[in-house]
Order: C-alpha cells, then structure tokens, then sequence
C-alpha cells in the first residue's frame, strides 16, 4: 500500500502540472494586437510588454522576441493541454530519468525487510551524500586495516584480515571475555575458523555480473544518446520544459552503483548469519588449566560454552538496543556510516592481538612459556601456541596494560577524504544541472534552478542529521560499556545515566528525521523531474525568472534571437556535460584506485585479468560441453 501511495501522489502532482502555457502563441497574439494598435516608437514598449531577449524595448517588432511578466500574466493565463503532451513526456522521461532509475536496481540489498531495501533506495536518491560517504569510507576502512595487517604473519592473520573487510556490513558482537577471545588469534585450531569464515563470506560477494555490467554500459549509452539528440535539439527553446539538466543530476547514481560493484560488498544479512553461525561451530578455546599430561590443546568452544559465540551478529542478542543501534543493524551498504566507529574498535581489536601474538611469535617466544618447538611446515598443530586462557591472554596483550581497553581507532584523515569525495560528487552533478538551468534562456535562478538548490541543500542537511544521530549513538554505547567505577558514587553513577538517556534520545531522533527528510527529498526530486517534463514549470512566473528579476524586471524569452545566444546556451550545456561526466569518472576513478590499492588488483591489469577470466571461462564450458577435453586450462 506504501508503494501505490507514492506511485498516486506522483501521478496526482504529473496530472496537476500537465497543462502548460504555448508562449508562441501568446507572443503572436500580442505582436499582432501592438501591429493593429499602431506600434511605432519605443515609448509604447511597457504598455505592450513586447521586449528582446535582452529585456530591453525592441526598435521594431522583428526584435520583439520576449515579453515582460506584467504582459505574460495579463495575456498569457489561458492554459492549454496539448494532445501529446504525455507522448512528449514519456519519451523525456525514458530518455534521462527512467535509466537512472533502473540503475538502482545493481545496487546492493539483503535485509531482512523489504520495507529497509525501499527506505534504502529512497536514502540513495534524497540523500547522495551518505551513499557516497558509506562507499568510500568502505575502502577506507578495508585500506586501513590492510596496511596495518601488513607485516604480521603470525596465524590465520591474513584470512582474518579477510573477514573484517568482508563483516563492514554486518553488526557484530564478540565474545565479552578477552581470555575466550584471544584464544581465536592464538590457538592453532582456530585458522580453521578464520579460514572457513572468509571463504563463507566470499561465495556470496555482490560483484560484477554479465548481466550487471551490461545494464550498467545500457544506462551510459542511454545517457550519451541522449546528449547527442539534446545538442540538436539545441536551438529549440522548448529545451527548456525536457530533461537536458536533469542528466547530469542523475549521474551520481551510476557512480555510486558502479562503485559498490567494484567494492563487492556482503550485504546479505542472512547469509552473513549462517556463515557466522558455521564458522563458531569449529571455533576452539583454551583450556583453564592444563590437564593430566600437560595437554593444553583445549576444546571446541560450542561443547563447553554453548551460550557464548567467538563472533555473533548483533541482531540475535536479546539485549541489543534496538532503537539505538537500528542502522547498525541494517545490512544495506549504505548504512555503514552507522558501523564505522564500531567496525573500527572491533577490527582495532583483532589487529592488537594478532600484532602482540606476531611480536611473540618472531622472538620464538611459546604461548605456555616453555620450550620452543621447531613447527613442523606439514603438520597443521603448532605446539608452540598452546596453553592456558591465562597464557593466552598474556601472549597478545602488552605487559603495561594487560588488556586492550583504549586502542586508537584510525585517522581523522580517512574520515575527512569520505566527505570531500561524497560532497564533490552531489553538487558536482547538481551544479551540472544548475549550469543548464541557468544558461538556458532566460537566463538566471528561476523555479527549475531553485528546485535544485532545494535538493542539494536537504540532502546535505539529511547527511548531516545522520552523522550526529551517529556519534550520539557512540556516545551513548561508549557510556553503556564504559568503566563502572564511577557508578560507585550514586551521584556520578546518576550523572551518568543521565546523560546516556540523553545521547540516546537525541541520536534516535535525529536518525529518525534524517529518513524522514531524506524520503521527502528523494519523492521532491522524482517530482521535480516530472513537473519539468509535463512542462510545470512553463509558467509565467517561474518562465521570466521572477525570482531573481523581481516582479517589474521579469521577462521570459520565447525565440532565440541570434547565433550568440544559441552559442551561449551550447557552451552552457556542453560544460554542464562535462562536469556531470568528469565529476562521475573522476569518482569511480577515485573508489577504483583506493579499491586497487587495498586489494593488490592495479586498475592497469584489471582488463588483462578480466580477458584471462573470460577465456577461462569459455573453455571451462567448452569443456563441460565436450567430454573428451580434460586438457587443464
């Protein structure tokens, strides 16, 4: 019922609007009745309202090619509905909305709700900062944590490193007793669990399809024929009333698709779940002491600890504040604004006992602190990395501190370059638009401008809201999980409280407005889009401008009157072009590049690797088909 709701109010405000003013006509009619009148000198220009493109008296009435807002709104209040008016529509709509629209569909869901993957679409098209934002702070994350994994080799390091970069879009909970946790960096038995887990994860990768990068070149090409027809189209000022700026605003959506394709996001929360739950299933722990014979190989963590996971998503804790820690639990990537400080202390974590364990490890130094055994390369049991939790939880903590209680969380940096990119990419494509709107005669902010100015600034004022609902929400979890000594004096413990119901209201009520606004935003903007189409827009007021003229200054332009100005619009709408369309390369150039970096794949031998790929692949199914070819390829 949702959906039809929307589908109604869109088709209630195109039905309204899909009328329009025919200023030809008027213009005619106008010049004919100053013709019988007897227009002669310049001094009847105000009575008559006939004016040139210039906003100035015309010298006679060939010049008259425009006519000021007084005359329209005096002349000009009949409206018209044209016969095809809906055919003309429609086409402009195919032509520069309806692929755009389409290209949402590559974009990466997998909640458990269908009402979240909508509200996801919704957040992408009203708000293309936080989309934006979550792509690039997504390789960001995986490159940071790549570079500090680095050098440690100690263990099942780099399939660990594996799976923090895969669970970016999955809530976790870790095991709360460091002693039972640590056992997962050291015991030898436990790279089995890193092993299995980053595999799991792997086989259900959102990554480039046939079928998803052909829709993605369909959406390019259906954008550049459509600029092809508009520059032919040109000098026709009927240009005014299609869809020539809005391709350009359009275009942030095929970076930001093109970019999460590129990432390969697990974004599929119930198979996120299960391959957690297959991984905990041959997690071992330490033993508490050891046992007759010195054996410290332990057990197998689910036979002894059934109510305690090594990993566990956060969503099936009973406890989780779910109104707190909502968006955190939302797999769709677009929410990993949500988990950044959360993935970043538990991904701190991990690399702290593995770096610990690694210094250990490169000094010959055993879990059990007794002599040190040359590991056998064939042999999976390493028995210098056995021993009691107490062992375990000395050898990857620091002799200081014991404990990984205050761990940095990354650089500022990273944060600051997500929202360059994120704001570079929205009022790039909206400026491109503005650019056309404001080129095309008459010249100047009117109705279409506004419009876009409106879209831009709710959408930056959406990602703001969910950004501070963000850090309210650290704040409030940081005070949940914080030290309790303070509570000890019911005073500070009350102070405390206090300000937790604090940041907790306040986070859970700027999220909730964030969607709201940024919901409204994105049905502003399909709305938007089709007000201009079905010609809403071509109306005396918002036709002269008056926004930005003023009331006695306003004038609206019907023809073009010379080259200069068909010139103009051109150079307006080819740099309108080449700002939507450098700005989305320069962006998906920016997310490939990062994305190389961190996974070791230069964008340089991307295409070699693709071919290779490809050639496999055929004769793989050349093989399959013919069963005589078992040559290997």
């Amino acid at each position: 019922m949702r959906y039809l709701f929307v589908l109604f109010l869109l088709c209630l405000i195109t039905h309204s609007v899909a009328q329009f003013l025919d200023f030809s006509q008027c213009l005619q009619d106008m010049i004919q009745k100053a013709t019988d009148s007897g227009f002669t000198s310049r001094d009847q220009c105000i009575p008559n309202g006939l004016l040139n493109n210039q906003g100035e008296c015309p010298s006679s009435l060939k010049e008259a090619t425009a006519m000021s807002y007084r005359a329209c709104s005096q002349s000009c209040s009949a409206k018209t509905t044209s016969d095809d008016i809906w055919k003309k529509t429609l086409e402009q709509f195919s032509a520069w909305v309806l692929p755009s629209l389409a290209i949402l569909c590559q974009l990466p869901f997998g909640s458990h709700r269908a009402w979240d993957d909508f509200i996801a679409i919704l957040l992408t098209v009203g708000c293309t900062p936080l989309a934006a934002f979550s792509l690039v702070i997504t390789i960001l994350n995986g490159r940071w944590i790549a570079k500090k994994f680095k050098r440690i080799r100690f263990g099942a390091a780099q399939d660990a490193l594996k799976c923090l970069q895969s669970l970016q879009q999955t809530a976790v909970k870790v095991a709360m007793r460091d002693e039972i946790f640590t056992s997962l960096v050291v015991h030898p038995h436990n790279d089995a669990f890193w092993a299995l887990l980053a595999n799991k994860l792997d086989e259900q990768a959102s990554t480039w399809t046939v079928p998803s990068a052909t829709g993605v070149v369909w959406v390019i090409a259906a954008y550049l024929m459509s600029v092809a027809v508009s520059f032919i189209q040109m000098p026709d000022l009927s240009a005014i009333s299609q869809g020539q700026s809005l391709g350009g605003a359009w275009t942030s959506l095929i970076a930001i698709a093109t970019g999460w394709l590129i990432v390969s996001p697990k974004s599929s929360a119930r198979r996120n779940a299960d391959c957690i739950e297959r991984a905990n299933e041959v997690a071992w722990v330490a033993p508490y002491t050891a046992t007759s014979g010195n054996n410290l190989v332990g057990h197998l963590m689910i036979s002894q600890h059934r109510h305690i996971h090594a990993i566990a998503v956060l969503e099936d804790d009973p406890e989780v504040d779910v109104n707190l820690l909502h968006d955190q639990m939302c797999s769709q990537p677009i929410y990993n604004y949500a988990r950044l400080h959360a993935w970043r202390q538990f991904a701190s974590k991990i690399h702290y006992y593995y770096d610990n364990a690694d210094l250990r490890a490169r000094a010959h130094m055993p879990v059990h602190g007794g002599h040190f055994h040359t590991p056998v390369p064939s042999s999976v049991f390493n028995p210098n990395r056995v021993g009691t939790v107490e062992d375990v939880l000395a050898y990857c903590t620091d002799n200081s501190d014991g404990a990984a209680d205050s761990i940095p969380t990354g650089k500022v940096s990273d944060f600051i370059v997500a929202c360059f990119a994120a704001l570079m990419l929205q009022w790039c494509t909206i400026g491109a638009a503005l650019i056309t709107a404001l080129y095309t005669p008459t010249t100047g902010i009117g109705c279409r401008s506004l419009g876009y100015i409106v879209y831009g600034v709710l959408s930056d004022i959406t990602w703001l809201l969910f950004m501070l609902s963000s850090w309210l929400s650290d704040k409030a979890t940081k005070d949940t999980e914080a030290n309790v000594e303070d509570s000890i004096i019911a005073e500070s413990g009350a102070r405390q409280i206090r300000r937790r119901a604090s940041y907790r209201f306040y986070s859970i009520l700027f999220r909730r407005l964030a969607k709201i606004v940024g919901s409204c935003n994105a049905i502003f903007f399909v709305a938007l889009c089709l007000v201009q189409l079905t010609g809403g827009f071509n109306s005396c007021f918002c036709g002269s401008n008056v926004l930005m003229r003023g009331f006695d200054r306003a004038y609206i332009v019907v023809h073009t009157g010379s080259s200069a100005e068909v010139n103009t619009m051109m150079h307006g709408f080819i740099a309108s072009v080449a700002l939507s369309v450098g700005c989305t390369v320069c962006f998906i150039g920016l997310v490939w590049w990062l994305w190389a970096s961190t996974s070791g794949c230069w964008p340089l031998k991307m295409p070699v690797g693709f071919y290779k790929w490809l050639l496999a692949s055929t004769r793989t199914s050349s093989r399959n088909m013919s069963p005589g070819m078992n040559k290997s390829v």
